[in-house]
């Protein structure tokens, strides 16, 4: 959140809905709706501390820094919900072991389900955004996200777990990722097993190895 309000708009909101009020944060390339419930004191306090407010219910605002006057806002707007945006979502994307730098940027690959081609996304916006030891007690861990392609060829994918919809969009990696390293990966099918990350638990159990959730590539 402070890195986006450093370089952008931050949009930060309370938002009424049917289905329950939400706290919404999202910047131009990432987002996420907590259900107000779900909501960790630490996370209000975090926003608190980073705009020094929390918008009234129903509100969205967007903050950015003025080199003049400091954290300002522009006037309220509706925000699509993040929900109906998840339900549009109707292809999937299985991460790969492959991450792609090209300095000064690191990229987690994915594949779509649909059509076996790929997508790069930055690991500043993944693998640091989505940890085990941030869950309530009543949350897991996302599964597989769905992928939702917009107007611009951008890809957009949605984690969701029992509070929260995560979503981020894909990033562009370069002209040679594109037009060179894709295409030679097309023959690959990183969903066949022995690629993708799985549960572990109990596998190798009476053989005396410990028990995990997970293990990595």
């Amino acid at each position: 959140m402070k890195n986006s309000l450093k370089r952008q708009q931050l949009k930060i909101g309370l938002m009424e809905s049917e289905m329950g009020d939400y706290y919404l944060v999202c910047s131009d390339f990432w987002g996420l709706m907590v259900d107000e419930d779900g909501a960790t004191n630490k996370f209000k306090a975090a926003i608190m501390e980073l705009v020094g407010e929390i918008p009234e219910r129903g509100r969205c605002r967007a903050y950015e820094i003025n080199p003049d006057t400091g954290i300002t806002y522009m006037n309220t707007f509706d925000f699509p919900n993040p929900y109906q945006e998840w339900l549009k979502a109707k292809d999937s994307a299985g991460e790969t072991p492959l991450i792609l730098s090209v300095w000064p940027h690191e990229y987690r690959i994915y594949q779509r389900e649909s059509d076996g081609g790929y997508l790069a996304v930055s690991r500043a916006w993944t693998d640091h955004m989505l940890s085990p030891k941030e869950l309530t007690d009543t949350e897991s861990m996302p599964g597989q996200p769905g992928l939702r392609r917009i107007g611009n060829g951008t890809d957009i994918l949605y984690f969701k777990n029992q509070t929260t919809i995560y979503w981020v969009c894909s990033a562009n990696p370069g002209e040679k990722s594109r037009e060179v390293l894709f295409p030679r990966l097309g023959g690959m099918d990183f969903s066949e097993e022995g690629w993708i990350r799985k549960s572990v638990k109990n596998h190798g159990a009476e053989e005396g190895e410990p028990e995990e959730d997970s293990l990595p590539y």
